[in-house]
């Protein structure tokens, strides 16, 4: 079951069209969090995600990750994007936004739920014929992998974070 779309109607001017993104913003960082979260203020990874080219990456990251045919076998049949393009992506916004910013305890709630949407998420690519399980780590790591090499690659060459700053020991914990 497709779930409903976060947005019923077209929307009246182009910034409604952020409405979706700034409710998710809302509702995924609370305003005095209780800790500092998995990476902190003082992180590369708070640094990069900051950065106005940070958008470009979340494109580029979807761009790359859209290459590998079961994944996008997945997204094709369990997800509303078609119907509702901007509510995925404040969705998945939603769960960077917090694993990011968001308290130890928010953060880890975002990747449990995350974890149980996609135990249910399997099926057989109408394409390749092939069956794919999105808890599938090979498939897991192709889209975490594609999500951390846009970040880096687009910060590095448009962003106005140094990422020769940033090449410290934290920048493992991506």
């Amino acid at each position: 079951m497709r779930p409903k779309p976060e947005v019923d109607r077209q929307p009246d001017s182009s910034l409604d069209i952020l409405e979706p993104l700034a409710r998710a913003l809302t509702r995924s960082v609370a305003e005095r969090p209780a800790d500092d979260g998995l990476f902190g203020p003082r992180s590369v990874v708070w640094r990069v995600h900051r950065d106005r080219s940070f958008a470009l990456a979340g494109i580029r990251s979807l761009m790359v990750q859209a290459l590998h045919p079961l994944a996008m076998a997945g997204v094709a049949q369990h997800s509303n994007w078609q119907q509702d393009p901007i509510g995925r992506v404040a969705a998945t916004s939603a769960y960077i936004l917090t694993v990011t910013y968001g308290d130890t305890a928010a953060a880890e709630q975002a990747g449990s739920r995350v974890r149980a949407i996609h135990r249910h998420v399997n099926g057989t690519d109408t394409v390749t014929g092939l069956e794919y399980h999105a808890a599938d780590p090979a498939l897991l790591l192709w889209i975490h992998a594609a999500m951390v090499d846009s970040i880096v690659h687009i910060v590095q060459r448009y962003g106005a974070c140094s990422m020769r700053r940033a090449r410290t020991p934290t920048s493992r914990r991506w």
